[in-house]
């Protein structure tokens, strides 16, 4: 069977290498071929067509992204419409599991007219019905106030077309905010039926247990202990750490039917300013219980005037010590500027009041309390203050996740949301002390 699938997917790159430019539709084959010929060990050989449009989104090969690099041509569509993002999902078995494609999303995209998101999603469900000849199952609901989503689905040839798009409610319908439109396909199981599961509720049957969590927990012999099969989400070139963060816990949950697009609508997230991570909190709180997660901050640095007082006062008595210039708090009329007070301080002084015996002590034991368990902490941090290498992101405010530790070394491990070469990388104890705003635990519900 292996080596049929292989040599069928390679009789369709040849096929498909005649084509200029390239569509799903040439991938998905005739009654969505592909799905019974796609191998993942041979999607992005050299020889292959897809590999000037997809790159493993990470080192384990189980999900391919387009557009996959930098000069990756920017034509592959769907229906005519040019896609913003497209995932193809392998199995463990190397086999293809599903394909999700991203028409239309804010932040890739920025925003449209109602009118035009309208006309996308309508050319998106016409195509859909003209390539199946099947009627399809139109659902909505509401994950929170004013948000709208949208679910349509088509049962052909084996195969399910899940269509979802959704919008912010304004005041009028010409003021309604566009947020995404995306197509999931995949093979149909009839014991998972998308047309009898709900719009805004999450699958708890999915959701794995804490018995399940804590067996992710690996323990290498040279004492480093990390959570394994926490999903990459690659962000991409927008301000998605914190949703991108999210998602990939809540796939690690075995939660599948919440993305980055939809937490950003959740949370108003911008492609420029990123997202508030006191509205993350919120959005969790009010919509946890259909997300299947808790959302809880372990840990803030800065809460209110006398912290970033407290932090200034410290910062100064040992920049006089070390014999380098004081700071001010930075100011803008009323509203204080964390970070750029902490960025007009010396690294080197900053990393000697943050790394106090104490601080470090507590630090490890939230850390080695959680990942033990299996659960990974989003971590808010201070990019600058520490030398890394390897950043999409040289300054500024970030969130990845810590998913390990080596205290025998005085190490953490961590990960970022951006994609392959960030899935598992480690620092000193100390810095990562230093360098933390906050410290979130997801737990599923």
């Amino acid at each position: 069977m292996q080596k049929i699938r292989i040599f069928l997917a390679l009789l369709l790159f040849g096929a498909v290498s005649m084509v200029s430019a390239l569509t799903v539709e040439s991938i998905l084959g005739k009654d969505g071929s592909f799905f019974k010929m796609a191998d993942g060990d041979v999607f992005l050989s050299a020889n292959s067509p897809y590999y000037r449009y997809f790159r493993w989104v990470s080192g384990d090969r189980y999900q391919a992204r387009y557009p996959g690099w930098k000069n990756s041509p920017r034509d592959l569509t769907f229906a005519d419409q040019t896609l913003a993002e497209a995932l193809f999902r392998f199995d463990k078995d190397r086999s293809l599991k599903s394909i999700d494609l991203s028409i239309f999303n804010r932040g890739d995209n920025g925003d449209i007219p109602y009118a035009q998101f309208e006309d996308q999603r309508d050319k998106i469900k016409n195509h859909i019905s003209s390539q199946t000849k099947q009627p399809s199952v139109r659902k909505t609901g509401k994950l929170a106030s004013g948000m709208r989503i949208e679910r349509q689905i088509w049962i052909a040839d084996g195969l399910a077309y899940v269509l979802r798009s959704s919008m912010t409610k304004g005041r009028s319908k010409k003021e309604n905010r566009p947020e995404f439109i995306q197509l999931e396909i995949k093979p149909f199981d009839p014991n998972k039926d998308p047309r009898k599961t709900s719009v805004q509720h999450s699958d708890r049957s999915a959701i794995q247990s804490k018995k399940d969590l804590v067996e992710n927990v690996v323990r290498q012999r040279n004492n480093t202990v990390f959570i394994d099969h926490i999903p990459m989400v690659d962000q991409g070139e927008k301000g998605y750490c914190v949703v991108a963060a999210t998602e990939r816990v809540m796939r690690y949950f075995g939660i599948n039917t919440v993305n980055q697009h939809l937490l950003a609508q959740l949370t108003s997230s911008s492609r420029q300013e990123g997202t508030s991570i006191d509205a993350m909190l919120e959005a969790v709180g009010d919509a946890g219980s259909k997300l299947g997660v808790y959302l809880s901050e372990e840990y803030c640095l800065i809460e209110d005037y006398n912290d970033v007082k407290h932090l200034v006062r410290d910062y100064n008595r040992q920049a006089r010590r070390n014999d380098v210039p004081k700071v001010e708090i930075v100011q803008f009329g009323n509203q204080i500027d964390v970070l750029r007070t902490i960025s007009s301080m010396d690294p080197k002084t900053y990393i000697q009041i943050r790394s106090k015996s104490r601080d470090v002590r507590n630090f490890k034991k939230l850390i080695q309390k959680n990942i033990d368990k299996g659960l990974p902490l989003a971590w808010s941090v201070f990019l600058g203050i520490v030398p890394e290498i390897n950043l999409k992101q040289a300054i500024g405010g970030h969130l990845r996740l810590i998913i390990g530790y080596n205290f025998a070394a005085d190490k953490i491990i961590y990960s970022d949301s951006w994609g392959a070469g960030h899935e598992k990388k480690e620092m000193d104890l100390k810095n990562a002390c230093a360098i933390t705003q906050r410290i979130l635990l997801f737990r599923p519900r």
